[in-house]
C-alpha cells in the first residue's frame, strides 16, 4: 500500500525488546508503547532511551504512551496487575 491512496504512517506496537527490529523488517515508520503502565519491556520508561536511540538509528519515529494513571481491568478483566494510579493526576 506504499505509495498508494491507502499509504498511512504505520506504527509497530513495542511489547518485547524484539519488536524493535520486526518494525524495520515490517517497513513500519516506527513504535509505540500503548500502555500507560510499565508492564512490559516497551512500556517501561527506563528502556525508553534505548528505544528512542534505535529508532533514531533507524529513522523511525517513537511515540512513547504516558497518562496519568492507567486501569485495564473493563477490557482485560485479568489485568488487574498493569493499573495505576492517577495520584491526583
Amino acid at each position: 500500500i506504499r505509495g498508494t491512496a491507502l499509504d498511512g504512517v504505520f506504527l509497530c506496537l513495542l511489547v518485547e525488546r524484539s519488536h524493535l527490529q520486526y518494525a524495520v523488517a515490517a517497513h513500519c515508520d516506527g513504535v509505540y508503547t500503548y500502555f500507560a503502565s510499565p508492564i512490559s519491556w516497551g512500556a517501561s520508561p527506563r528502556n525508553w532511551p534505548e528505544a528512542r536511540r534505535f529508532c533514531a538509528q533507524h529513522g523511525l519515529l517513537f511515540a512513547p504512551s504516558v497518562g496519568p494513571g492507567y486501569v485495564d481491568t473493563r477490557v482485560r478483566p485479568w489485568n488487574g496487575q498493569a493499573t495505576k494510579g492517577r495520584n491526583r493526576g
